[in-house]
């Protein structure tokens, strides 16, 4: 199958001029589109700007009942794509930019009474 990328129409920042950027269950992306947001996010922060995410990991109950169609990146019945996250893709993304990793960690929330697992992590540009 293939799925439309999202894709942002101009960029009306400046390089090295932001703080932080977040992003909450939301970069739900091919690896190459991954590339190209961290890519972006590296040029835009400031040196010692943060790039926090919060992601699904496996254990991730929409993650667990969904289907893997790439490397990373479910979909389920629905037709929703989600990124899966975990240790060893969030390290190789993070030295890949060449940011400091400051903080991972895997958190559980409540959810329509379920357990809604996420990872998250904050990496600094040095």
């Amino acid at each position: 199958m293939n799925y439309p990328a999202p894709r942002a129409q101009g960029n009306s920042f400046s390089k090295d001029t932001i703080d932080v950027v977040y992003a909450r269950s939301a970069l739900h992306l091919f690896d190459e589109e991954i590339d190209e947001f961290l890519t972006t996010t590296k040029i835009l922060l400031k040196t010692g700007g943060y790039l926090m995410v919060q992601g699904k990991p496996n254990e991730n109950y929409k993650i667990q009942r969904s289907r893997e169609v790439n490397p990373n990146l479910c979909v389920n019945g629905d037709g929703r794509i989600r990124r899966l996250w975990n240790e060893e893709n969030i390290n190789k993304l993070v030295n890949k930019i060449g940011f400091k990793l400051v903080r991972l960690e895997r958190t559980t929330e409540k959810w329509r009474n379920k357990d809604s697992h996420f990872i998250s992590f904050i990496a600094q540009k040095i």
